[in-house]
């Protein structure tokens, strides 16, 4: 396999067979093999470190996985990979939120408000509900909140307590 710089010259090459995984060759030696076909799979990011996913991250990682699965189109996600959503910008006050997931099935666009348990205690999220609600509303759209599998009376009383209509999901992410 093929390492590459960023301007695609091989930087080093281990050869698949016959070579201890740990021995890497020199730059001339990767120059001189780099040709050969067995040696044409190309790893980007083989150094790359993979970072431990935040809660929130698992979460929206696996509402994108649900939506997928479930035949949403056009999702897009406040994570790595996709295409950012839209911001939600209340006209009157300027307030604005970006919702953490988007989505569209059968025509109908969608928002989904991810939280974990750590946001579901912050000062203020139910404002960013609020936001969403009323634009769900106004644009013939669902409003989803996504919260921890055994949140759900927290939850519940926050949504009344603030006057806020959501569908609600309790998701499991392990």
């Amino acid at each position: 396999m093929t390492i590459l710089a960023k301007d695609s010259t091989p930087l080093f090459l281990m050869h698949p067979e016959g070579m201890k995984p740990d021995r890497l060759l020199s730059l001339a030696d990767a120059y001189r093999f780099h040709r050969l076909p067995e040696f044409s799979i190309m790893i980007k990011s083989f150094f790359k470190q993979k970072k431990k996913l935040t809660p929130l991250e698992r979460m929206v990682a696996y509402v994108i996985r649900i939506l997928s699965e479930k035949e949403h189109e056009e999702i897009r996600s406040v994570i790595p990979d996709y295409k950012m959503p839209k911001r939600v910008v209340r006209e009157s006050t300027g307030e604005n939120y970006i919702p953490d997931v988007t989505a569209i099935k059968s025509g109908q666009f969608r928002l989904f408000a991810v939280e974990t348990n750590d946001s579901l205690d912050q000062a203020g999220v139910e404002k960013r509900w609020k936001l969403f609600e009323s634009y769900a509303e106004q644009n013939n759209s669902l409003f989803y909140l996504v919260f921890p599998a055994g949140s759900v009376m927290p939850v519940k009383l926050k949504l009344k307590k603030n006057n806020v209509e959501a569908r609600l999901w309790q998701a499991t992410t392990d």
